[in-house]
């Protein structure tokens, strides 16, 4: 049995920029209108060295046909009908910026290349994807980490639905500039990776580049325990980083333990599994969920799994669970074993049957599968590699999360052989004179630049931690610009119309808050008058010129403020201390709350 190894952790941080697609001037936040669909079929295609990667080879034998939704913000590129047009040099530069805050080494050239995808999130068949940089660090009070490379490639089409044999994709996504950073496997701890991870985050978010969206940030964990590199593939959330971590160091102590088991029941290699149709059985009638899967025109196989009892599922055994994932990946149906009788209608009794009839001993489970028919041979050579590649302890897989932090197998990894030359698009030669330029405008990463934000400002720390972290620096220099009050912009966006929002139930668009702002200010008026104003706008539904010619959002004069508190103070309705409430109670149009105490006072 392998011994398990020092935790290894590595970091590939994807995240999307805005602006203009990669090889397409259509723009990254379009893509709501479906305009038609198209139908593809994939095929294995060999790589620059003459070679099939293995992971292009399971998708071809998963045999999938693809749907692709064209959106408004796709056209022939996108749909490989015409070649891509030039490298936006937007996303160049941003990733240049990045690489710089890292410390990398940049290439003097910039080649594109195509890096073969046949699981349909393509239409080509491949992404396009270009190395910009290189050996690099991220510094860190936990331990430096080191970057193995900085990439450009265009996102992938976005899943809709997998169903029947056919995947279907929308291609709003397709060709977004995704910035690719992946980190050497220096990450000592789950904590270690969230803090590296936040760092090379906040570097693109200082770019001002960085995409909002769900997906607009995607990390894949590479982790190891001495059993092959697994990948973890899309997690989505920076907190999920630590729950994906922990539960793949407890599968893999999980798998190695049963394994052990295993390998003193079942010595050398695992002998092939023998699949038969059980479908006519008439144990299987007991089972509604069976029952309707032979409605729907499905067969029911099993078969004998030697010296697996007690180790699908029993405490942390989950080798059954290990199994289905791969089945399921090929288009199965659901697996149910031994290990989990009594259940699904049956019961001890129906799954001693099943076991007598295909001969399992004392340590022998059994597997039911419902599922297309004629799948008998596809199945056992599927069960058989699987259960073999876990007795020699590889573990070596792409995987994808579970919203609570689980994992579950996807594909095989894939090797060198995916890559060659993209000859569509000429070398980008990288001139000094502009990296120079470039060098004046490098992030300083998060400390320094929350504290010159704060400062440049004159906001507290913790706004400007807040505004950069919740990526929101483009309202606030909208804003800003607006107002022409850079506190005031904080206090807008950060309590204003949070509160304004969670009171009214209404979300306004920020484009009106900043038009409303703008004119506002362009009539003299004062703060109180502004953030007035605002919630005129969330709760009447009027447009922003609307709001700036109604009475009651005009500010009193001090002559009128004054008028009317003389006015009550003579009918002895006013004093020091209900100021504020008794004009609120008599004046519908808006004052300056320190003015109105103050002419009180007097």
């Amino acid at each position: 049995m392998k011994p398990e190894a020092p935790l290894k952790i590595g970091l590939e941080i994807h995240m999307q920029m805005k602006g203009e697609k990669l090889f397409c001037r259509c723009l990254t936040d379009n893509g709501t209108v479906k305009k038609f669909t198209v139908w593809r079929r994939l095929r294995v295609v060999t790589g620059e060295m003459g070679r099939s990667d293995r992971a292009a080879i399971y998708e071809g034998e998963r045999n999938r046909s693809f749907m692709y939704e064209v959106t408004d913000n796709s056209c022939l590129v996108e749909l490989d009908e015409e070649p891509p047009g030039n490298l936006n040099r937007k996303a160049l530069e941003t990733a240049l910026l990045v690489s710089m805050g890292m410390q990398a080494e940049i290439r003097d050239a910039i080649q594109v290349m195509r890096k073969i995808v046949l699981d349909g999130s393509n239409t080509s068949g491949f992404q396009r994807t270009t190395l910009v940089s290189g050996n690099g660090k991220v510094e860190s009070a936990t331990g430096d980490v080191g970057i193995t490379s900085v990439c450009i490639e265009e996102d992938s089409a976005r899943k809709i639905s997998d169903d029947s044999g056919t995947v279907t994709y929308s291609l709003d996504r397709l060709g977004i500039p995704l910035l690719e950073v992946a980190t050497e496997p220096d990450i000592r701890n789950a904590d270690h990776a969230v803090e590296i991870a936040r760092k090379i985050g906040f570097l693109v978010k200082e770019t001002l580049m960085l995409r909002k969206g769900p997906d607009a940030i995607r990390q894949d964990v590479n982790m190891s325990m001495g059993y092959g590199r697994v990948e973890i593939k899309g997690v989505s959330k920076i907190s999920q980083i630590r729950d994906v971590i922990a539960y793949e160091v407890s599968r893999q102590k999980g798998v190695a333990r049963a394994m052990e088991t295993l390998d003193d029941r079942i010595p050398g290699i695992y002998p092939e599994i023998s699949v038969q149709d059980i479908t006519e059985l008439e144990h299987l009638k007991k089972s509604r969920m069976i029952v309707d899967s032979i409605r729907k025109g499905n067969r029911v196989v099993s078969g004998k799994l030697p010296g697996l009892a007690g180790l699908l599922k029993k405490g942390d055994f989950r080798i059954g669970r290990e199994i289905a994932d791969v089945i399921k990946a090929y288009g199965n149906g659901g697996m149910m074993h031994s290990d989990e009788f009594p259940g699904y209608g049956m019961d001890m009794k129906d799954a001693g049957e099943i076991a007598g009839l295909l001969g399992c001993g004392e340590e022998d489970a059994f597997f039911i599968i419902t599922g297309r028919p004629g799948k008998n041979d596809e199945i056992g050579r599927i069960i058989t590699e699987r259960i073999r590649k876990l007795k020699e302890l590889d573990l070596s897989e792409t995987r994808g999360p579970r919203e609570n932090g689980e994992t579950y197998f996807l594909r095989p990894l894939p090797g060198g052989e995916r890559m060659y030359p993209e000859t569509d698009l000429p070398v980008i030669v990288l001139d000094s004179g502009y990296l120079m330029e470039l060098r004046e405008r490098i992030p300083r990463g998060e400390g320094k630049f929350v504290a010159e934000f704060s400062s440049e400002n004159q906001i507290s720390v913790q706004d400007a931690s807040t505004i950069i972290e919740k990526e929101m620096l483009d309202q606030f220099h909208n804003l800003k610009e607006a107002t022409g009050d850079s506190r005031m912009a904080a206090r807008l966006l950060l309590q204003v119309i949070p509160e304004l929002s969670r009171k009214s139930g209404k979300n306004v668009n920020y484009s009106d808050i900043v038009r409303l702002a703008g004119l506002c200010r362009n009539q003299g008026w004062a703060k109180f008058a502004i953030e007035n104003a605002v919630g005129i706008l969330f709760s009447s539904g009027k447009s922003p010129e609307e709001i700036v010619d109604m009475e009651e959002a005009k500010p009193l004069s001090g002559t009128e403020l004054r008028d009317i508190i003389t006015k009550l103070a003579s009918h002895g309705e006013i004093n020091r201390k209900n100021v504020i409430f008794t004009l609120k109670k008599n004046v519908k149009r808006p004052f300056d709350p320190t003015e109105a105490i103050s002419l009180t006072n007097q």
